[in-house]
């Protein structure tokens, strides 16, 4: 909670020991919150969420370095609505391992834009509420692979989530 946040809610300005309390509750009701919804939504061990285009990497014309804010906003929109609309499981609070895949016709990309071209997707599935955080706190191992397929109409980007043991 910020000092703005504190005066908005109180009609005051905090002391510091009054701003590190509201912080201490806020990061209390966000566990509590967190047990709710594992209570509410089923767990699961493993899932793959899959999109049949391929987003792009750091550079390059559409690249995401270029994008403008409404752009980005609109990629990120569709790519939640896509990810929410798999219905997956949740993996609550739990750390996962992630691999993520990109299926490819042409050439590959250098490894730093491919784990770029999947920051949206893996947004969305966190906005989705499939895994709690993207940090790694909760991401234990995060690999990224390229595939050739032959086809254009084969492209795809996967994500594999399963529980970290």
């Amino acid at each position: 909670m910020t000092s703005a946040e504190f005066l908005k809610e109180y009609g005051k300005s905090p002391t510091t020991k009054q701003l590190k309390s509201a912080i201490e509750k806020g990061a209390k009701h966000k566990q509590a919150v967190l047990k709710r919804m594992e209570a509410e939504t089923p767990t699961t061990r493993r899932a793959v969420i899959s999109i049949d285009r391929l987003l792009p990497g750091l550079n390059g014309k559409d690249g995401l370095i270029r994008q403008n804010h409404f752009k980005a906003t609109k990629v990120k929109a569709s790519l939640l609505q896509l990810v929410k609309a798999g219905r997956y499981a949740t993996f609550g609070s739990a750390r996962v391992k992630i691999i993520c895949t990109r299926y490819y016709c042409g050439t590959a990309m250098d490894f730093d834009n491919a784990s770029a071209s999947f920051k949206y997707l893996v947004d969305a599935i966190v906005k989705a509420g499939i895994i709690y955080d993207d940090s790694p706190k909760t991401i234990e191992e995060w690999t990224v692979r390229q595939v050739s397929v032959k086809s254009r109409k084969l492209q795809k980007m996967e994500v594999e989530i399963s529980k970290w043991d």
